[in-house]
């Protein structure tokens, strides 16, 4: 937090407010100023500038909650700085036109925070084709898991790898594969790479992923459930759950079920959902009993993305959106 102020302080005292930038936005001349919220000052200030000198109307999108103080932390100076950070981003919500939302939990803490619509804004993907279901399943079952495993996400998976070594005592029903470039702990190591139950796979290039994917018969997310990164993410939603939705895999979430992203799923009734490890096991063990269930749980969550994150869909509201805000310039 040290380091953060004294970015500020750079910034504070910086000349940035310049010939060049002003020639730079005559030049542009934007029709409109499309801005992700940053949980930073600076931004912020660097925004009020361009929106003042430029009268391009403002279009915010809020991916991660940057203005309640359902946080935790010990630090006075995180409390200081986020009181301010509260400032500027009220201020800039004030100058917008429209503001976007990560998540239906974001979207309905925010409309009741700042008294102005949200509208919901994820990621997307092309929908438009039949899902390509499995026809069977392996044996065993492959769990397979792509992304970061920081924040504590790597003890949730932890919990997953003991709940599979429980199940083994009838032989070996399902494998765990972790695909992360997060560096790895000896303490990470010790709990994520089980033999004949988890594997550590390291990092693989982006191209592979949906590959991985594709090939996997339970896709796996989750969140930490520790309570500082259970609030860090409470309002937000992970990009991931659209490539598995397209992907019309099933999906293993845990996690706790107030954070957005769990209790989406939740909601949708599109993936076996699970905060206990004893909870865990048991929906484990009848998920692997009915297969026929893992192929519904597929064709629901295809047919949530396609419902809620359709490519088409979401670019024709944010062309909408647009031209609306430029009309009324």
């Amino acid at each position: 937090m040290l380091l953060s102020f004294v970015r500020e302080i750079l910034w504070g005292v910086g000349r940035w407010k310049n010939e060049r930038l002003r020639n730079y936005l005559s030049e542009v001349d934007p029709q409109v100023i499309f801005s992700p919220v940053y949980g930073c000052f600076y931004p912020h200030k660097l925004l009020k500038y361009v929106y003042r000198y430029t009268r391009a109307p403002l279009l915010l999108f809020h991916a991660d909650d940057n203005y309640t103080l359902r946080q935790f932390s010990l630090s006075p100076l995180f409390w200081i700085y986020r009181l301010i950070l509260r400032k500027w981003v009220r201020k800039s919500v004030s100058l917008s036109k429209i503001n976007y939302a990560i998540s239906d939990l974001q979207k309905r803490e925010y409309e009741n925070i700042f008294q102005r619509e949200f509208k919901v804004l994820t990621k997307s993907e092309d929908f438009s084709s039949p899902p390509e279901l499995k026809t069977a399943y392996l044996s065993p079952v492959q769990l397979v898991f792509t992304g970061n495993i920081h924040t504590n996400r790597w003890k949730t998976l932890a919990m997953i790898a003991s709940a599979l070594k429980r199940l083994h005592t009838d032989g070996i029903q399902a494998q765990l594969r972790i695909y992360t470039a997060t560096p790895l702990t000896a303490a990470m190591r010790k709990v994520l790479d089980i033999p004949s139950v988890s594997f550590l796979m390291g990092s693989v290039p982006a191209e592979e992923i949906a590959d991985i994917q594709r090939c996997a018969d339970i896709l796996v997310h989750v969140e930490a459930m520790d309570l500082k990164s259970r609030l860090a993410v409470r309002q937000s939603f992970s990009t991931k759950l659209v490539d598995y939705f397209k992907m019309a895999r099933p999906i293993l979430a845990v996690g706790p079920k107030q954070v957005a992203s769990i209790d989406y799923l939740v909601q949708n009734r599109c993936a076996i959902t699970a905060e206990r490890e004893d909870e865990l096991t048991e929906k484990l063990k009848e998920a692997l009993l009915h297969p026929e269930k893992l192929s519904e749980l597929a064709q629901r969550a295809h047919r949530c993305g396609r419902d809620y994150h359709d490519r088409n869909r979401m670019e024709t509201m944010l062309r909408e959106d647009f031209r609306l805000a430029e009309e009324t310039r």
